[in-house]
């Protein structure tokens, strides 16, 4: 499975930042997929093209979908950080985010094989451990 992730805020992120955002997510997953067993992903420029697609179409309508336009071949972890306070340094917005979609596992039962997918969506794509991308 491909992850698609979309940290959408309502402030701007300039280009110059944009690497350091990327950094910032990146080194996030593989902490979490380290202590969940899970092999590191790697970055892939289309994933990361249509995850923008969506992040823009999120921010200029003023909403948070978790999906993207096309086919739904893809998981999506989408984030609104529109908490000022917090989301003034995207490295904080990034970490928002990902908190709040790894603390989804504190809702996750790993003792059962079916668990609530609404209430634990976000974590289990972060690491599940067949997602390569």
């Amino acid at each position: 499975m491909k992850i698609i992730l979309v940290l959408t805020c309502f402030i701007a992120v300039s280009k110059g930042y944009l690497g350091a955002f990327t950094d910032r997510i990146l080194l996030n997953h593989k902490f979490a997929r380290m202590i969940h067993q899970a092999k590191n992903l790697e970055y892939n420029d289309t994933l990361a093209d249509i995850a923008q697609i969506c992040a823009d179409r999120n921010a200029a309508e003023n909403v948070n979908y978790n999906n993207c336009p096309g086919p739904q071949v893809y998981g999506i972890n989408s984030c609104v950080c529109n908490r000022n306070e917090v989301c003034r340094a995207f490295a904080v917005a990034v970490d928002f985010c990902y908190d709040s979609w790894y603390n989804e596992m504190l809702d996750y039962n790993f003792d059962i094989e079916q668990n609530d997918l609404e209430r634990t969506r976000h974590f289990t794509q972060l690491v599940w451990k067949s997602s390569q991308q």
